[in-house]
């Protein structure tokens, strides 16, 4: 799969061992918590929290779980912490629900071969 192959507004999902990882890319100190959209494969949200003592993080975390459903503990940022782009695994979750939770929010959805 290459980048040219990929609609610019397409979250792009891969599946692995551990679950399906994807990238967000945080806005800090915004207005109100939102999922923005999709742009080159990343999702872009704003979150209100400051990006100090890992608050940032928090809300990115917390405004996922309410948004995809998703229970908040079967979320991490495995990369990026300190960043305002993030690599995010979701773990623990069966291929249709992830499927239904993020297809809701996001068309076109674009699953990368696992690893």
């Amino acid at each position: 799969m290459t980048p040219d192959s990929i609609p610019h507004n397409a979250l792009l999902l891969r599946e692995t061992a551990q679950g399906i990882i994807f990238s967000v890319q945080v806005v800090p100190r915004s207005s109100q918590n939102a999922l923005v959209g999709v742009v080159n494969g990343v999702l872009k949200m704003k979150v209100t929290a400051p990006p100090v003592e890992g608050k940032a993080n928090d809300e990115c975390l917390n405004l996922l779980s309410a948004s995809l459903n998703i229970s908040k503990n079967r979320l991490s940022i495995i990369a990026g912490k300190q960043s305002r782009k993030k690599t995010i695994l979701l773990a623990g979750v069966e291929k249709k629900d992830w499927k239904q939770a993020i297809a809701r929010h996001f068309h076109p959805l674009v699953v990368a071969p696992a690893d």
